[in-house]
């Protein structure tokens, strides 16, 4: 519930939506539910985290990070971006790093593949896709695709390096019978087209039946 700063459950047995985190103040506070608070939360996905606990990953887009919330007592903790300061919400950048050390800009999107164990991060306003190994303890955030240089990028497909995307937003992965990644794919909202990305980190951008090829229209 972006508007609203708070994480909501849906329970389809009793079709009822009722409060999970947050008491409606705007910040990055970690606590327990009734002291948490969210800033414009977006995407969510759910991993095994520590000792395969169950966790929940959200896009806390305004305070430009990643944050959990435990799935047993619904605890919030940080994973990548921000800072300690639960009032600071400008403490965003584009740097690789684990916890605090990481920055994002405006993270809109979270998509957890249990065939890579990794984390995708839409890092929407630094045009990037990174990734966080949750196998891993050290759980560094690092980036995969994408530059934050191009300011208005347009629609270029290419390896890892050369491929640009614009705004990325939400994320899915596909895998095969036998549970291994495709590729992801990726709406590249600021391109108004979807992208899929294979797992060396080359892009191609889907071509959808009746709608125009963006790759025709823009120009750059």
């Amino acid at each position: 519930m972006a508007g609203t700063h708070q994480i909501w459950k849906l329970d389809l047995e009793r079709n009822t939506c009722i409060r999970y985190s947050g008491y409606g103040g705007e910040g990055n506070c970690n606590d327990e539910p009734d002291r948490s608070t969210w800033a414009q939360p977006s995407g969510i996905a759910v991993a095994p985290y520590t000792d395969g606990k169950r966790a929940y990953f959200i896009a806390d887009s305004e305070s430009s990070a990643i944050r959990g919330i435990w799935a047993k007592d619904a605890g919030a903790f940080p994973l990548v971006g921000a800072n300690a300061n639960s009032r600071d919400l400008f403490d965003f950048g584009d740097e690789d790093g684990k916890g605090y050390q990481a920055k994002l800009q405006h993270c809109l999107g979270v998509h957890y593949c249990d065939a890579t164990k990794q984390l995708y991060i839409a890092d929407t306003y630094n045009h990037k896709i990174k990734t966080v190994d949750l196998s891993n303890s050290n759980r560094d955030c690092v980036s995969w695709i994408g530059t934050s240089k191009e300011k208005n990028p347009h629609v270029r497909d290419g390896d890892k390096k050369s491929a640009l995307l614009n705004e990325p937003n939400g994320l899915w992965a596909k895998t095969n019978n036998d549970g291994n990644l495709v590729g992801l794919y990726i709406a590249d909202t600021g391109n108004d087209c979807i992208r899929f990305a294979k797992p060396d980190g080359s892009v191609e951008t889907v071509e959808l039946h009746g709608i125009p090829d963006v790759r025709e229209t823009q120009s750059g």
